[in-house]
């Protein structure tokens, strides 16, 4: 029988969260960090806006930023990045 090699303590630093940069915090703003809580959440835009008092036009150009300032791919990622950086819960 062939033993397999142990793997403990093998996971490369690249899989593991990069520390939080502090330019994250400051440049979202306020509604920024809203809305991006508000799609960790599980919202749609439209209950992002009706929620907000806010126009749907208004919640995708906060998204757009949210996502250009964050570096994310789409919505769902600039979630993911919310929340393993702590800017939601």
């Amino acid at each position: 029988m062939v033993e397999e090699p142990a793997i403990s303590g093998a996971v490369p630093r690249s899989f593991r969260p990069a520390p939080l940069s502090s330019s994250f915090r400051l440049t979202l703003t306020e509604r920024e960090t809203e809305v991006l809580q508000l799609i960790a959440d599980g919202l749609i835009n439209k209950q992002i806006a009706q929620s907000l008092s806010l126009s749907n036009e208004t919640i995708k150009a906060y998204i757009d930023n949210i996502r250009l300032k964050l570096d994310a791919k789409n919505r769902t990622h600039a979630a993911t990045l919310g929340l393993r950086y702590g800017l939601i819960e």
